[in-house]
């Protein structure tokens, strides 16, 4: 691998299918099809940015295109200095092996909900957090984290995530405070779109944000590994 990879990637790699090869084969620009949005702070400073795809849904994400924003956005437009790498994982494969050529220092891991037909292995998919938790990956959530279910990922969560668009203004309110009270995670408001919004979310205790009236996502090019 080049001596240019930026540090939140290790130096040594599998011998895998290249995953921009793969996303190359499904999207129909992939030069345009990732993207970084920056989660700032309450006086716009950049505490880190999200890696998207924009031609998919979140729901269909794969560890091929994950893999691929991972290695392969580190190039033109990279974040730098302190930055975080928030990168949304999927639940398609194993954990225990697939962040193994990762970096955890600035890398945050976004973890879904379980799928209906998953939430039997609770358990198993909890030892993976807090095993990916102890090689020092932090991690962020959503509101579901709150939740009686997901009891358990609560203690492991280093961020949590409350989306303005999904929750109602009073359910929003009441899972900041829930968050407050019962986790000592940092809270992201997400999908801040206004400026009455960002005032309202400010004044719940949320330091960070995330959102088209903070910044809308900007265009990353691929820039190959090695």
């Amino acid at each position: 691998m080049s001596p240019k990879t930026p540090r939140m990637f290790r130096t040594s790699v599998a011998a895998e299918p290249d995953p921009v090869e793969e996303v190359d084969r499904e999207a129909p620009d992939p030069q345009s099809a990732f993207a970084r949005q920056a989660i700032v702070d309450a006086d716009r400073n950049v505490f880190g940015y999200e890696l998207l795809h924009r031609n998919r849904p979140g729901d269909m994400h794969t560890f091929a295109i994950d893999t691929a924003l991972l290695l392969h956005a580190g190039g033109r437009g990279a974040p730098s200095g302190d930055a975080a790498v928030f990168l949304n994982c999927t639940h398609d494969v194993p954990w225990a092996s697939r962040f193994d050529l990762i970096d955890p220092t600035r890398v945050v891991l976004q973890v879904p909900p379980l799928p209906l037909q998953l939430l039997p292995d609770m358990p198993a998919r909890t030892r993976a957090l807090a095993d990916l938790q102890r090689r020092g990956f932090r991690l962020a959530v959503n509101h579901t984290a709150l939740t009686p279910a997901y009891a358990a990922w609560l203690p492991l969560a280093s961020f949590i995530k409350l989306d303005l668009l999904s929750l109602e203004h009073s359910v929003f309110e009441r899972f900041a405070c829930a968050a407050q009270t019962y986790s000592a995670a940092r809270l992201i408001a997400e999908k801040v779109e206004t400026a009455q919004q960002f005032d309202q979310v400010v004044a719940y205790g949320i330091d960070l944000f995330q959102g088209g009236w903070l910044g809308t996502p900007e265009r990353l090019r691929l820039g190959r590994a090695g």
